[in-house]
């Protein structure tokens, strides 16, 4: 007797893919997930209220992952001016003086600085959909002789209108400081909080040294 098996088909489970271990770059606003109950993913919550969104892609490696929307903060358009000003580049003033470096009690010494520095000065900072240009203009400049101090607007050459007299000598050179003050204006493109505004006075330093002698006189008596 010939008896007949009928096999029905077979399934065959392929195997199970070994879970890579997710890797969260920020744990802050995204949340990866190695195994989920119900082969489905969570549903990510944000809060609808804000005004805007930064969107924080998962790892290709994770195996689950779950997006997250979270609030951006708005930036201010002062924080972006003050941005560009941490790119505004100001030379060190030199300080130049005349006669030098040796000068003498009351002799009118002459103080400046390359008139090259006197222009206008600009910087750049985008952010946030806002494009602010920061100027910065020199104002007038700041001589601490060591026994007085001086104040020039403009600029001058070796010859004047700044100077100063030192009325007497000392034992070590006189530090003599040149400080330079910015104006400073920044003027906004885009979504801007204000068109344009001020900020607090820009102030650079530079520094040199004056000896500074008495004039000695002999008389001599006819012989």
């Amino acid at each position: 007797m010939l008896t007949s098996l009928i096999l029905g088909p077979v399934l065959f489970a392929p195997p199970e893919p070994q879970p890579v271990e997710p890797r969260c770059e920020i744990a802050a606003t995204v949340t990866c997930l190695q195994t989920l109950s119900g082969g489905r993913p969570a549903q990510s919550r944000y809060p609808r209220q804000a005004d805007s969104y930064v969107l924080v892609r998962c790892p290709e490696e994770s195996r689950f992952c779950v997006t997250t929307l979270i609030a951006a903060p708005k930036v201010s358009t002062a924080e972006v001016a003050r941005m560009a000003q941490a790119r505004l580049e100001m030379p060190l003033p030199v300080p130049r003086t005349r006669p030098s470096p040796t000068s003498y009690v009351g002799l009118r010494t002459f103080l400046w600085l390359e008139p090259d520095l006197w222009k206008v000065y600009q910087a750049k900072a985008d952010a946030a959909g806002q494009r602010v240009v920061l100027t910065g203009r020199p104002l007038r400049v700041r001589w601490d002789l060591g026994d007085g101090q001086e104040v020039c607007v403009g600029s001058s050459g070796p010859d004047g209108p700044c100077s100063h007299v030192w009325t007497r000598s000392s034992p070590e050179p006189y530090t003599v400081t040149a400080t330079v003050e910015y104006e400073v204006s920044w003027k906004c493109e885009g979504d801007c909080d204000a068109p344009s505004g001020t900020l607090p006075v820009l102030e650079v330093s530079g520094h040199t040294r004056v000896i500074v002698r008495e004039i000695q006189t002999s008389v001599h008596a006819p012989g």
